[in-house]
């Protein structure tokens, strides 16, 4: 839950974070 607020915070994070997210999806299938 803190790094959840942390990232509604600090929208850099909450971009690195999306990053991760995506990577982490898009990685399985190729």
């Amino acid at each position: 839950a803190a790094l959840l607020r942390i990232a509604d915070r600090c929208p850099v994070h909450r971009t690195l974070e999306g990053q991760v997210h995506i990577s982490t999806v898009l990685a399985p299938a190729s």
